[in-house]
């Protein structure tokens, strides 16, 4: 009976520590900075997602250039700039976003479009026609694309 007690204390034991340790392990593994970096950007992004959803555009817009600073490469996040400078009304800001995003990722058929929205509030109708053709070119068919030349015909015509 000794000798079973003695094993049990010993097993428990055992457990015990095994379990202090992976505790431990689990407990002082921390995120390294770049897994920090990342968490906080996926988190700045989803905040600007969210300001410009409230109709908070200089609020998105901010968080867009927090988020950057940290990945600076992401086309996403210029793409989102452009969209919220394009809601606020600075045309000209909305297309050098759109133009790092388009450097940053040539298909990407949504930043020619929005780009091209936006010389077509400035008035370049040629430089619109261009976007949206490019954006026709990669993706045949988009409806956005589409009704973005119709756009810059009336335009055209009332002049």
């Amino acid at each position: 009976m000794k000798k079973w007690c003695f094993i049990f204390l010993l097993v428990s034991l055992l457990v015990l520590s095994c379990g202090k340790n992976e505790g431990d392990k689990a407990g002082s593994e921390q995120a390294s900075p770049d897994q920090l970096s990342s968490i906080k950007f996926a988190e700045l992004v989803k905040d600007a997602q969210l300001k410009y959803q409230q109709g908070d555009y200089q609020g998105a817009l901010d968080i867009y250039r927090k988020a950057g600073k940290i990945n600076p490469d992401n086309a996403e996040v210029h793409y989102g700039m452009g969209m919220a400078a394009f809601a606020l009304g600075d045309f000209e800001g909305a297309v050098v976003y759109y133009d790092k995003a388009i450097q940053l990722s040539p298909g990407f058929v949504e930043a020619y479009v929005d780009r091209g929205a936006a010389y077509l509030q400035q008035g370049k109708y040629f430089e619109a026609k261009v976007d949206a053709s490019k954006a026709l070119q990669l993706n045949p068919g988009f409806p956005p694309a589409e009704q973005l030349l119709e756009l810059i015909e009336e335009e055209q015509s009332r002049i």
